[in-house]
C-alpha cells in the first residue's frame, strides 16, 4: 500500500471515530442555567445544565447524555459542598434509594476538595461511563451506573430540586 493511500485510510478512521464520539455525545445544548444565591443577597454559584434539547424536556433524568458544570463565586469547602447534596438527597429520596447508592455516594464525595472562586466542578453523565465528576476540567472520578446518575443529578433536576435546573418548554 502506497504512503498516500495509508495516511488517506488513516484519516478515514479518525474521521469516523470523531463522528462517533460526536453521535455519542448527544448533540449537547444548553438546557438552563441559574444563579445560586443565599439569602438573597450572596452569590454562591452559576450552575448551567446541557443536554440535547428533546430529550432535556421530556425527561431530564433520562438515561441520555447531559452534563451539569458549576462555576463557584466564592470559597467553599468540601464539607459544605458534601453536606448540602446528601441534605437534599435525604429530603427527596427514598431510604431504599439512598441505602442503595450510599457506597458510591461517599466515593464521589471522598473526590470533592475545597473550591476557590472561579473553581468549577463539571458532573457528566454517559449511559455507556456512568457519571463522572471533573474538576476545573479534570476528571477526578467516575461513579457507574443509571441508578447513581439519577438520584444524584435529581438534587439539581428532579421535582423536588430548589435549583430550577430542568429546562423549560
Amino acid at each position: 500500500m502506497s504512503a498516500v493511500k495509508s495516511i488517506a485510510l488513516l484519516a478515514f478512521v479518525l474521521l469516523a471515530e470523531v463522528a462517533t464520539c460526536l453521535e455519542d455525545s448527544g448533540d449537547v445544548e444548553v438546557g438552563a442555567t441559574t444563579r445560586y444565591n443565599v439569602g438573597g443577597v450572596f452569590h454562591v454559584f452559576d450552575a448551567t445544565f446541557k443536554a440535547h434539547p428533546e430529550s432535556a424536556r421530556s425527561n431530564p433524568l433520562g438515561d441520555f447524555p447531559k452534563s451539569i458544570e458549576f462555576t463557584y463565586a466564592r470559597k467553599i469547602k468540601s464539607n459544605q459542598l458534601i453536606g448540602a447534596a446528601e441534605n437534599i438527597l435525604k429530603r427527596t429520596l427514598p431510604e431504599s434509594t439512598l441505602a442503595s447508592i450510599g457506597e458510591r455516594i461517599n466515593k464521589l464525595n471522598a473526590a470533592y476538595d475545597n473550591v476557590e472562586r472561579g473553581d468549577t466542578y463539571t458532573l457528566q453523565y454517559h449511559p455507556k461511563s456512568g457519571t463522572t465528576l471533573l474538576r476545573n476540567g479534570k476528571v477526578v472520578e467516575t461513579i457507574a451506573g443509571a441508578d447513581f446518575h439519577r438520584a444524584y443529578f435529581s438534587i439539581w433536576l428532579g421535582p423536588d430540586s430548589p435549583f430550577g435546573l430542568s429546562p423549560k418548554d
